[in-house]
């Protein structure tokens, strides 16, 4: 069991900690660690492709006006096969960007393209918030696969651009 405070940085006054009423000492607590819950197990993340890229092809810039293109991808998840993995615990995950979104769920690609992410339900991601993407337990299958679909479609607001174009996304995950 965790303290449930721990003192992460202190600097003293001139005569040591407090020792006359003048000093003034700066400390830096942590506070709630009795709150964090260590689990016996973690999983490995990766990718489907492999290489992570999900690579559209050409996109013809007077069709991509009317429809929108999308390509699957998968997020792989699987238990550490030496971990206990006793408990119940859940994975969620996060596209995450630091570029410019039209909205919650499009991602601005600076070309006059814009990118939604979407759940195997059809529900559309939102670029930076966690949400589910796997549970596990003791008795669950040691792998889990979450599938994705990344659509392209023109930016009504811009012209778009021709030529070569690529987006960087991070994953974030997280346990709960």
């Amino acid at each position: 069991m965790l303290p449930d405070e721990y003192i992460a940085l202190e600097f003293k006054g001139m005569s040591g900690a407090g020792a006359i009423e003048v000093d003034k000492n700066l400390t830096f607590r942590i506070r709630g660690l009795n709150n964090i819950h260590v689990l016996d197990c973690f999983v490995n993340v990766a990718l489907e492709p492999a290489d992570g890229v999900v690579d559209f092809g050409k996109i013809n810039s007077r069709t991509i006006k009317n429809t929108s293109v999308s390509e699957t991808f998968s997020v792989v998840m699987t238990k550490d096969p030496g971990a206990a993995c006793t408990e119940q615990f859940n994975i969620l995950g996060s596209f995450f960007t630091t570029d410019i979104l039209s909205d919650y769920s499009h991602l601005d690609m600076g070309n006059g393209l814009l990118l939604k992410i979407f759940h195997k339900d059809g529900t559309a991601t939102e670029f930076n918030r966690f949400s589910q993407f796997a549970s596990f337990s003791s008795s669950s299958a040691p792998s889990v696969t979450a599938p994705f679909r990344a659509e392209l479609s023109a930016n009504p607001a811009e012209t778009v651009v021709e030529g070569p174009f690529s987006k960087d996304v991070i994953l974030k995950i997280t346990y709960n």
